[in-house]
């Protein structure tokens, strides 16, 4: 599994400072020489300034501007990577809970086949029955036609569960017609309900977590629901900005920026309310959209 950590901004920006701590002094110290090196007279002092000064004055600008280039190209880069590292930490995040959930049906077989074998039939029956009606209570959120989709929500669900969260899934449309691929819009939802997950660690009880997905005649949108702790008005703003994070060492603040860019990408929108009760995320996509390039 992928654990490198990628080049931080903050490191970025100190690299940027001592380089041109480093050019600055380089350039002082070229003028201090040229001022100092021959003192018989003013004309020489003019003609080696002219000469030496002002050249390499443009090659550490030309330097500088190649350097901020290469800055550009390392920052994309960096964008590029963080995307794909989080987009692969959740599908092995969904495969393990794949394989955790086969392992718990082999497992829930052999008990029923070691019944069976006992003849005992009235209490394989009553183990059938009551892990028929924990799938039922899994399974009958699960209604829109996209497979993705659905093994995404069963995934949070069970996830949810075992912290204690209450999660809510109200799924008002079968996604026909989704104008974006299904991992695209998997990462969407898996990104802001993820957040939701990590608001909801430390609150003592009672906690929620609520989906909608929903149709109209023009698009498809989503809203998402916490009751978390209230997000700060001063950086309620900043949440979508690449690198933003509230979670410490364990988050980069890549996220919602990418919820926010893969959206606009598809000529969509998302916004966030916050308030002492509630954190609420709505999404947006319209219908009849320009795939992207």
């Amino acid at each position: 599994m992928m654990q490198e950590k990628s080049i931080s901004l903050k490191k970025i920006t100190t690299s940027i400072f001592l380089v041109s701590i480093l050019q600055a002094g380089a350039l002082i110290s070229v003028i201090v020489y040229i001022f100092f090196e021959d003192t018989i007279g003013f004309r020489r002092v003019i003609s080696n300034f002219r000469f030496y000064t002002i050249p390499i004055l443009l090659l550490l600008l030309l330097y500088t501007y190649f350097m901020f280039k290469h800055i550009q190209i390392m920052l994309k880069s960096n964008r590029q990577y963080s995307i794909i590292s989080e987009t692969n930490q959740q599908l092995i995040d969904l495969n393990n809970t794949l394989r955790s959930q086969r392992h718990d049906f082999m497992n829930h077989l052999q008990v029923v086949y070691g019944l069976i074998e006992m003849d005992e039939y009235s209490d394989a029956k009553d183990y059938i029955e009551k892990i028929y009606k924990d799938m039922q209570k899994v399974n009958g959120v699960l209604k829109t036609k996209n497979p993705a989709v659905n093994a995404l929500i069963q995934a949070k669900i069970i996830h949810a569960e075992k912290l204690d969260i209450i999660f809510k899934a109200n799924l008002k449309t079968q996604l026909q017609g989704l104008p974006m691929p299904s991992w695209e819009f998997c990462k969407i939802l898996a990104n802001i309900i993820d957040n939701g997950i990590y608001a909801l660690k430390e609150k003592p009880n009672k906690k929620l977590l609520y989906l909608e997905l929903y149709e109209d005649m023009k698009g498809f949108g989503f809203i998402i629901n916490n009751n978390g702790s209230k997000i700060p008005e001063d950086i309620i703003d900043k949440i979508f900005d690449g690198g933003f994070t509230t979670k410490g060492k364990e988050g980069e603040g890549m996220g919602l920026a990418i919820t926010k860019s893969t959206l606009q990408r598809f000529g969509g929108s998302i916004s966030v309310i916050s308030n002492d009760d509630i954190t609420q995320f709505k999404g947006y996509i319209p219908k009849m959209v320009n795939q992207p390039q």
